[in-house]
Order: C-alpha cells, then sequence, then structure tokens
C-alpha cells in the first residue's frame, strides 16, 4: 500500500480573509477526517501529532504572505502529508485534502 491519494475522497477549503493559512489548514484536515480541531493544534491532547511536527505553520503563512496588509500572493503550492492525509495549499487560500491509502487502510 502506497501513500497516494484515495479517488473520491478529497475535500476543499477556502481559507477566510481574516484567517491564516496554517488555520485554514488545521479546519480542513478535522472537517476532512472529522476530528475536534483541538487534537490536532494540542500535542496532548488525542493520538494526534501537531501541525508544527510536519510543517513550520509561520513559514507556511510567509511563503503567501503578499507585499499589502492582508493580502496573499495567489502564486505557489505546498504539498505535505498530514494525519493521514495528502495537504495542498495553495496560494490564493484554497486548500484541498485528500485521504491517503495507508490511512484509508488503516495501517
Amino acid at each position: 500500500m502506497t501513500d497516494e491519494a484515495v479517488p473520491g475522497s478529497t475535500f476543499t477549503y477556502d481559507v477566510s480573509p481574516s484567517e491564516s493559512l496554517s488555520e485554514g489548514v488545521i479546519a480542513a484536515v478535522a472537517a476532512a477526517s472529522d476530528t475536534d480541531p483541538l487534537s490536532l493544534v494540542r500535542a496532548d491532547e488525542g493520538d494526534f501529532e501537531p501541525l508544527y511536527s510536519v510543517i513550520d505553520p509561520d513559514a507556511l503563512d510567509a511563503i503567501f504572505h503578499g507585499s499589502d496588509s492582508g493580502s496573499r500572493a495567489s502564486d505557489g503550492r505546498v504539498t505535505f502529508t498530514y494525519h493521514g492525509h495528502e495537504v495542498q495549499v495553495d496560494g490564493d487560500g484554497r486548500i484541498t485534502v485528500a485521504r491517503t491509502a495507508l490511512a484509508a487502510s488503516g495501517d
């Protein structure tokens, strides 16, 4: 079994202007996996590794920060695996979360 996305298991989340991309990742993965968002934020909550264990949230936010205050650069994409999901963050604020084959098989 590979760590590839499972067809038909994709969730899309649009980050609001008042929300950082890293906050959007937490919300998107929580919604896609039917998990309490707090369990993804706190290392002592549940069995999940916090986001910062796989990607630097501040760096993620900074990569797509535009030159104007509060704006986002629309170019670029970052993809990483988190909590059994392939997470794709686009510079325009769209986050796509796909469950991986390993997570789907329970491995």
